[in-house]
């Protein structure tokens, strides 16, 4: 009997929620933090697959539907058992956001911690990715956003940030990529900097104060470094056969 999550073989995908484990293509597996499904209710969803790590609880009233859950950033979503303690990191979304974009009250948050670290829908036409950091060794941090076109229905988002960087370099710069569209934004300091710590746990569909909109995932996922590009091409598939056993596209 086969015991992974998420089963391919000869090009056929299976979830099965209440497998053993979960095995990753890949070096997927490494330093996983959390990988949430969201594809088969909200008692499922709480079950976190990185191995040995806490599961998620459930805040206000997430909604099943079909393959995925229903959330409201500020109101209702998963608050994982991860705390951001503001090293490398990548975040992993399969989502979108339901709202009309308007205004704050109707953007919604794919993942995050804190107002600090997070994707998000932070205009009528773009999605952001947001870190905070020291530069130069200063006592208070400043954001940076990095951008791309809002997704036309469902998407797989990645973000991508270092712990620290030097301003010589732009392969150090926090990046998004929106997967099945092919574009990505960065975002530079210019200077030296340190990502500033949230204590806060990771969340999924919300991530502070500000957005309070809508919106659908069916995955989460993050590891405690920033994954290679074979790595985000490898996950990106692994997400992509997963969802479409639900009949959605990504």
């Amino acid at each position: 009997m086969p015991t992974p999550g998420l089963e391919i073989t000869t090009g056929a995908a299976v979830i099965l929620p209440n497998a053993a484990k979960l095995v990753m293509p890949g070096t997927l597996g490494s330093d996983l933090e959390f990988l949430h499904l969201l594809t088969d209710g909200v008692d499922t969803a709480l079950r976190n697959w990185a191995e040995g790590k806490p599961s998620a609880i459930s805040i206000g009233s997430p909604t099943a539907a079909s393959g995925y859950l229903s959330l409201r950033s500020g109101t209702s979503y998963l608050q994982t058992g991860v705390i951001d303690v503001a090293g490398d990191v990548t975040m992993l979304v399969v989502g979108r956001d339901t709202g009309d974009k308007s205004a704050d009250s109707a953007r919604f948050c794919y993942v995050g911690s804190s107002n600090t670290l997070g994707i998000f829908t932070s205009s009528s036409s773009q999605t952001r990715l947001t870190t905070r950091a020291t530069q130069d060794g200063g006592a208070t941090g400043t954001s940076t956003a990095s951008y791309v076109a809002n997704p036309n229905g469902w998407a797989c988002l990645i973000g991508a940030v270092f712990q620290t960087g030097v301003s010589s370099s732009t392969a150090d710069d926090p990046t998004l990529y929106d997967m099945g569209a092919g574009t990505s934004g960065t975002a530079n300091y210019n200077t030296p900097f340190v990502r500033v710590p949230t204590g806060a746990a990771f969340t999924i569909g919300h991530w502070g104060t500000n957005q309070n909109g809508p919106g659908d995932i069916a995955l989460a996922a993050a590891w405690s470094r920033v994954l290679s590009v074979s790595e985000r091409t490898q996950a990106y598939a692994w997400a992509k056969a997963l969802v479409a056993t639900k009949g959605l596209s990504i």
